[in-house]
C-alpha cells in the first residue's frame, strides 16, 4: 500500500513484510542460511535495532517447534550482525569530525549460493517504493565469487559486532 503524503508520515515503516516473510520462509521451511550485515550509521533509526532482534528471534523459535525440526526444516539459520565504524556518532551538526554520510559501510548487495545483485537503494521498503534506483544481477560465477568473498571480509572484520 501507498505511504501517505510525507507531511502525514514522515517515518516510513520499516516491517517490510515481502522480504521479511520470503526470507524468514527460506530460513524455516527450506533451511537456507541467511546471513545479514547491517551498518550503523549517523541516521539509522533509534527502532532498527529492536525490529532486527524481533526478525532474528523469530527465526530462531523455529528450534522450539518438534514439528519444524522432525519434518526436514529447521537447520536454517538467520545470523544478523552491525557494522560499526568508530565515529559513526561523529558525522552530523556544527561539530562534526567526519564529512556527514561518512563512515558507514554503504554496500548495497545480496550474494545466494547462486546469483547477485548490486543495487543503489538501501533494502528498505520506502527506498524501493519510492526511489528509482538502479541494480545488477548476475549469474556469473567469478563475481558472484568475488562478491561472497567481499562480503565474508566484511562479516569478519573487527568493525562487526554481534546483534544484542
Amino acid at each position: 500500500r501507498p505511504l501517505p503524503p510525507a507531511d502525514e508520515n514522515p517515518r516510513p515503516p520499516i516491517w517490510w513484510p515481502t522480504l521479511f516473510n520470503a526470507l524468514l520462509e527460506a530460513v524455516i521451511t527450506r533451511g537456507v542460511n541467511v546471513r545479514l550485515l547491517i551498518s550503523q550509521w549517523a541516521h539509522t533509526r533509534s527502532v532498527i535495532q529492536p525490529y532486527l532482534r524481533a526478525f532474528r528471534d523469530m527465526a530462531q523459535a523455529q528450534w522450539a517447534d518438534e514439528w519444524v525440526n522432525n519434518s526436514g526444516g529447521g537447520d536454517g539459520r538467520l545470523q544478523i550482525k552491525r557494522f560499526i565504524i568508530p565515529g559513526w556518532d561523529k558525522t552530523i551538526g556544527h561539530n562534526r569530525q567526519y564529512p556527514g554520510h561518512s563512515r558507514v559501510n554503504h554496500a548495497k548487495f545480496i550474494v545466494t549460493d547462486q546469483r547477485l545483485n548490486i543495487g543503489t537503494s538501501n533494502f528498505s521498503w520506502d527506498y524501493f517504493n519510492t526511489a528509482g534506483g538502479c541494480s545488477f544481477n548476475t549469474t556469473h560465477p567469478q563475481l558472484r565469487h568475488t562478491l561472497q568473498t567481499i562480503f565474508n571480509r566484511d562479516w569478519e572484520s573487527p568493525y562487526v559486532h554481534p546483534l544484542v
